[in-house]
C-alpha cells in the first residue's frame, strides 16, 4: 500500500471518528482508537505493540498531572478569587476593563494553563459584561483567545502540548526555542485580533461596571497560591533561561525541570497541607478530554509510524507556492479546530512541517505558527471543545443562545486574520 493511499485511509477514519463521534454524543477518542487498531493492525498489517507506541504517553502523563495539581486551586476558591481581587481595581477604568480581561486570563493560563482556568474565568468575566451591558461575545474572546494565548507558553498547557509533540521530531533540540517564540506571536496575534473585536463592538462606549468587594484569602486559600507561586517559579524561571540565555548554566537546568512532573510534586505538597479533598480533585479531571485526545492522536500516529507525514509534507512543499504554504496551514488548521479540539489538529499536522521545512526553506518557527495559530483561531467556535465551554458559562439563556452564531463568525473572521498575517509574513519575523 503506497503512503499516498494510507494518508488517505488515516484522514477519512479521522474525519469519521469526529463525526460520528460528535453525532453520537459519544467520546471521538473511542472511535479513534477503535479505528487506529483495526486499520493498524488488520489493514495496514502493524503489530499491536506499533499502535500502542503511536501515542506519546508522556503527554498524557503531563497534562493529567496540570489538572491534578491546579484543580486544588480551583476546587477551594483560590485562584477564582484572585481573578476578582485583580479586576476590582480596574472597575473605575471601564473602558480599558475588557482588555484587563484579557490579560488577566493571558497571565493565569501562562501560569496554570487554559483548561483549568476554564472552569471557573468565564464566569467572572460575563457576570461583568451583563451587568455593564457589553456585548458578551467580546468576553467570549477576552477568555478564549486570552486564555488559549497564555497557555502557550512554553511552561503552560499548550506549550508543555508543543513540546510532547516537537520531542519526537527532527526540531526537538529546539523545540523549547520554537516553542517560546511561536507563543510570543501567538499572543501578539491573539491581541490584535481582541483589540479590534474591542473596538468593532463598541465596547469602549461602556461608562460604568458595578462589581461587588472580593472577599478577603482565607488560610487555605492563602497556602494554596504560595505553593502554586513556588511551582510557577520552578516552570517558569528555568524555561525563560533557556530562552533568553542559551548555553548558560541557568539554561541547562531546564531539562531537570520537567512540567508535568512538578505538577505532581505539587499535588502531593497540597494534599499533605489538605488544601482539597484529594478523592474528589481527582474525579473532577477531566477524563473525557483525554480520551478524546489520546484517541485521535493515536489514530494520527499511524499516518507517522507508515511514512504517510512525510508524503504529505512533501506533497504540499512541491505542489503549494512557496508563499502560500503558510496561508493553507492556517486554511487546513482553521476549519480542522472548527469541529475539533486544537490538540488534536496540532497532533496531526505538526509530524509534517519539518519535511514542509526541508523542501521549501520555510522556518520551522513560521511553520509552527502558522499551524497553531489556525488551530487556535478557530477554537472559539461553538463546535470546538474550547468555545463550547466558554459558551455554556454564560449564565443568561438568552445571551447564551446569541453566542452560538456570534461565535461561528468570530471563529471565521480569526482565520481569516490569521491567513492575512501568514500572507503578510508577520509569524517570520522571529525567525
Amino acid at each position: 500500500m503506497s503512503p499516498q493511499m494510507y494518508l488517505i485511509i488515516i484522514v477519512v477514519a479521522l474525519f469519521v471518528a469526529i463525526g460520528v463521534g460528535w453525532k453520537t454524543g459519544k467520546n471521538i477518542g473511542y472511535w479513534s482508537i477503535a479505528f487506529a487498531y483495526v486499520l493498524g493492525v488488520f489493514v495496514f498489517g502493524l503489530t499491536t505493540k506499533d499502535v500502542l507506541s503511536a501515542y506519546p504517553s508522556g503527554l498524557l502523563i503531563t497534562l493529567i498531572a496540570i489538572m491534578a495539581f491546579y484543580n486544588y486551586a480551583n476546587a477551594n476558591g483560590a485562584m477564582g478569587l484572585l481573578a476578582r481581587k485583580i479586576l476590582y481595581p480596574m472597575r473605575n477604568s471601564v473602558r480599558l476593563l475588557p482588555v484587563g480581561c484579557f490579560l488577566v486570563g493571558w497571565g493565569m493560563s501562562a501560569i496554570i494553563g487554559s483548561s483549568a482556568v476554564t472552569a471557573f474565568y468565564p464566569v467572572i468575566i460575563y457576570t461583568i459584561a451583563l451587568t455593564a451591558g457589553w456585548d458578551p461575545i467580546i468576553m467570549t474572546i477576552a477568555s478564549c483567545f486570552g486564555n488559549i494565548a497564555g497557555a502557550s507558553m512554553p511552561w503552560s498547557q499548550t506549550g508543555a502540548i508543543m513540546k510532547g509533540i516537537l520531542k519526537d521530531m527532527e526540531w526537538a533540540e529546539n523545540m523549547e526555542l520554537y516553542t517560546a517564540k511561536t507563543a510570543i506571536l501567538i499572543t501578539i496575534a491573539m491581541l490584535a485580533f481582541f483589540i479590534l473585536a474591542y473596538i468593532f463592538t463598541g465596547s469602549y462606549k461602556i461608562k460604568k461596571v458595578e462589581m461587588d468587594k472580593p472577599e478577603a484569602f482565607n488560610a487555605i486559600q492563602k497556602k494554596t497560591l504560595a505553593v502554586v507561586t513556588i511551582v510557577a517559579l520552578f516552570m517558569i524561571v528555568p524555561s525563560i533561561g533557556k530562552f533568553m540565555f542559551p548555553g548558560t548554566w541557568l539554561a541547562k537546568q531546564a531539562a531537570k525541570f520537567d512540567l508535568g512532573l512538578i505538577c505532581y510534586c505539587g499535588a502531593l505538597i497540597c494534599g499533605i497541607l489538605n488544601l482539597g479533598d484529594e478523592k474528589a480533585i481527582i474525579k473532577s479531571i477531566p477524563m473525557g478530554s483525554f480520551i478524546m485526545i489520546m484517541g485521535c492522536a493515536t489514530l494520527v500516529g499511524l499516518a507517522k509510524t507508515v511514512g504517510a507525514t512525510d508524503f504529505l509534507g512533501g506533497f504540499i512543499s512541491e505542489s503549494v507556492p512557496k508563499f502560500l504554504i503558510g496561508p493553507m496551514l492556517v486554511l487546513i488548521c482553521g476549519i480542522l479546530s472548527l469541529f475539533s479540539s486544537y490538540t488534536t489538529v496540532i497532533a496531526v499536522m505538526f509530524p509534517v512541517l519539518p519535511a514542509i521545512a526541508a523542501a521549501s526553506g520555510l522556518s520551522p518557527v513560521y511553520l509552527l505558527c502558522c499551524t497553531l495559530g489556525g488551530s487556535l483561531s478557530t477554537s472559539i467556535s461553538p463546535f470546538s471543545s474550547g468555545g463550547m465551554m466558554n459558551m455554556s458559562f454564560c449564565p443568561d439563556p438568552v445571551e447564551r443562545e446569541k453566542l452560538f452564531g456570534k461565535q461561528i463568525k468570530t471563529a471565521i473572521l480569526a482565520m481569516i486574520f490569521y491567513l492575512i498575517l501568514s500572507l503578510v509574513q508577520f509569524f517570520a519575523i522571529l525567525g
